[in-house]
């Protein structure tokens, strides 16, 4: 990826979601392939899985280091958000499928597996591609302190402290 952008064969933003979309469609589509895998094709499922899970890889160079474009400053917090949501999901994906397969040899149930899960991969990207944006967000600088605002304040409190023991010295 970083090789395109400093070609500029690809402006940050395509490249962010072309890698992404590879991340996401391509595990997505062999996803579906895998709910039409033969029991007696265990070399094609496993194939299936590498291709899916190693493509997934793909999102460290689109959705992953999108953080650091969007906040440089707080791409850790942006990163903490995401993952506890991704984390969620997978809290939740193994109630579901318990919930849906209730047959573990029924191939019709696991294919709706495999359906819900590329489903989720498609819409995931869909919304990174139509939402998603590389622009340095206005809240990446941290909020600065008016040094200027505090010495002047400090500045009456000592003043208006100073009048006060003249008063009292004067009286």
């Amino acid at each position: 990826a970083q090789l395109l952008l400093s070609a500029k064969v690809l402006t940050t933003n395509a490249s962010r979601k072309i890698f992404n979309t590879i991340g996401m469609w391509v595990p997505a589509a062999a996803t579906i392939a895998l709910g039409f895998v033969d029991a007696n094709s265990a070399d094609l499922a496993v194939i299936l899985l590498t291709v899916a899970v190693g493509t997934n890889s793909a999102t460290f160079l689109g959705g992953f280091v999108n953080h650091i474009d969007l906040s440089p400053n707080f791409a850790g917090t942006l990163m903490g958000i995401t993952n506890c949501a991704a984390n969620c999901m997978s809290i939740i994906a193994p109630l579901v499928v318990g919930v849906i397969v209730t047959d573990t040899t029924n191939p019709n149930q696991w294919r709706l597996i495999f359906y819900v899960v590329a489903f989720y991969y498609f819409i995931g990207n869909l919304l990174f591609i139509t939402l998603g944006s590389t622009k340095l967000q206005p809240w990446n600088e941290p909020v600065k302190r008016d040094t200027d605002h505090e010495r002047i304040k400090f500045q009456v409190v000592v003043d208006d402290l100073e009048l006060k023991q003249s008063k009292l010295e004067s009286s």
